[in-house]
């Protein structure tokens, strides 16, 4: 329904400056296509960008378990950019439970998120990949859960979206670049 009383949220991956790499620009400013905001875990992320940006009116929260995710941390080591010369990628991935109250309903939620922090070389970017939240009326959740794991597992990438995208990605890296040379001249 449009209250999304039973829903799945995919968020999209978000690519952050952490402010102590750019320290004359204000948290929650833009720096070159970026929020700067200090690098945060998944634990936060979720308390923080998932749950309170989406629920800023929810009321009587408890969190019922918070759970680190080794094995996803570990799938993204193996397929991430090495960690080699004077950058570095570090990852921390971790789910959250929590009930409360929102317009009159009571809910569960669960959500999922995966940081990924490249340090070194002035970077200071990260990103979160694989967010998503799923929530229903606490006493309906269980019974609907095995339709939000049907409905995310049955999810087939595009590789002609992926294609565009990292085309986009690298002109916006060119223009970027060109940018800062056109500055320093």
């Amino acid at each position: 329904d449009k209250a999304g009383t039973a829903m799945i949220h995919f968020f999209p991956n978000i690519m952050y400056k952490d402010p102590k790499w750019v320290p004359t620009f204000r948290i929650g400013s833009n720096y070159m296509g970026s929020m700067v905001y200090p690098v945060s875990n998944a634990q936060a992320y979720m308390t923080q960008f998932v749950f309170r940006k989406q629920h800023p009116q929810a009321q009587n929260v408890q969190v019922l378990e918070r759970k680190p995710l080794p094995d996803l941390v570990r799938r993204y080591q193996q397929s991430g950019p090495p960690s080699g010369g004077l950058a570095r990628t570090v990852y921390d991935a971790g789910t959250m439970s929590v009930v409360y109250d929102e317009g009159g309903v009571h809910y569960k939620e669960k959500m999922r998120a995966v940081i990924e922090d490249v340090e070194g070389q002035g970077l200071g970017m990260w990103t979160n990949h694989e967010t998503v939240s799923v929530r229903a009326p606490a006493a309906e959740f269980d019974s609907v859960a095995p339709l939000f794991e049907l409905l995310e597992s049955s999810i087939k990438g595009n590789p002609q979206w992926v294609a565009g995208e990292r085309q986009g990605a690298a002109i916006r890296s060119k223009n970027a670049l060109n940018t800062q040379r056109y500055l320093q001249q």
